[in-house]
């Protein structure tokens, strides 16, 4: 698996991490941010908490910043997020 991270130009800096795995299944994308869920819409992954992604998603609105996914089935998944200026003091 290959892992690139860097940052994308836009009005607010982005940052990105992005592999080339699986990819997660359209159905869960928005449901993946939730604690303890986890993307098996193929009873492919049999590890992990289910924790990962709203930990980060918790921290990132935490310093006023939003978090995205981008997903393709096999081709792999980008997590992105933008960090406030002045986060949520």
């Amino acid at each position: 698996m290959t892992i690139e991270v860097g940052t994308r130009q836009s009005d607010v800096p982005t940052f990105f991490v992005k592999d080339n795995g699986i990819g997660i299944h359209e159905d869960d994308l928005e449901g993946v941010m939730m604690p303890l869920t986890r993307a098996d819409h193929d009873g492919l992954n049999t590890q992990g908490t289910g924790m990962g992604l709203a930990l980060v998603r918790a921290i990132v609105e935490r310093h006023g910043g939003q978090l995205a996914l981008e997903s393709e089935r096999g081709k792999g998944t980008t997590v992105l997020f933008s960090l406030s200026e002045h986060g949520n003091a």
